[in-house]
């Protein structure tokens, strides 16, 4: 949700501006557009080598990974640089907005060329501009490893949170396609989960609130074992609705889990 995304940035700026006690500790706020993003957990390839498995090579040239790798990197460099530009002082407005074009127009570029990709293996016709367009405002395909390229060569984020949405499969397939995933489950919050455990570092946290279907629903045996197999430990904690459920005025049935993927030298 892009509105969910501005009111994110708003009240980070507005925790930022309580802190002060007078007009005059005021300094020029951080460019955090970047760092929150809009985009869909499910569609969208998480790394290189993933997207690499799947395009074809008549479409980027001979070496597929090659391309998409160089202009990753090159998208990471950038990104770096412009980090490091918001803390120098002695850079002008000027160049600091041009710096952030550039990084977004090269964003673009790969983003796109990935999303008609993409596209194309959902059954849309990449020529037809308008269902092309309709498809990408509809589903917000998110590449991880080209907008968090430095996070995830890194080896992924140290702890990811949520509380992913209760939908079913069915309703969510008849918008886009979920099928790269190996295992079927009757909500999409499972898959959620999935994509986030692998999206962390081989020490990461991850807290996720979900269904209590998580803990008991036979349908969900492939999910249990997987967070087994991935998450050296596990904690799930239920929640029934009666006589109060874990969100007020929400009657459902909740549960928490907390996992670390490994035990870190330095926890």
């Amino acid at each position: 949700m892009k509105e969910a995304v501005e009111i994110c940035k708003l009240r980070l700026f507005l925790k930022l501006v309580a802190q002060l006690s007078s007009v005059n500790q005021i300094e020029p706020m951080p460019d955090i557009d970047f760092n929150i993003r809009v985009g869909n957990t499910l569609v969208g390839f998480t790394s290189e080598r993933e997207a690499v498995a799947v395009i074809k090579g008549d479409v980027w040239g001979d070496d597929p990974g090659e391309r998409i790798g160089s202009m990753a990197k090159e998208i990471g460099n950038v990104f770096d640089a412009h980090r490091r530009m918001q803390i120098t002082s002695d850079v002008s407005a000027f160049e600091k907005r041009q710096k952030k074009e550039n990084l977004k127009e090269k964003l673009g570029k790969l983003g796109n060329e990935l999303d008609i990709e993409l596209s194309d293996r959902q059954g849309i016709d990449v020529n037809d501009a308008n269902k092309l367009n309709e498809w990408k405002e509809n589903t917000r395909p998110f590449h991880w490893f080209v907008e968090h390229y430095g996070m995830l060569t890194r080896g992924g984020f140290d702890v990811i949170i949520g509380n992913p949405p209760y939908i079913s499969r069915k309703i969510v397939e008849n918008e886009y396609s979920i099928a790269h995933f190996e295992s079927k489950f009757p909500d999409i919050y499972a898959y959620i989960l999935m994509r986030s455990v692998d999206l962390l570092k081989c020490y990461g946290r991850i807290g996720m609130i979900v269904p209590l279907s998580l803990t008991f629903h036979r349908q969900y045996n492939r999910l249990r074992t997987a967070l087994m197999q991935k998450c050296k430990t596990n904690w799930f904690s239920s929640y029934d609705k009666d006589p109060q459920s874990l969100f007020k005025g929400v009657q459902f049935r909740h549960t928490i889990h907390l996992g670390v993927k490994a035990e870190s030298k330095n926890q």
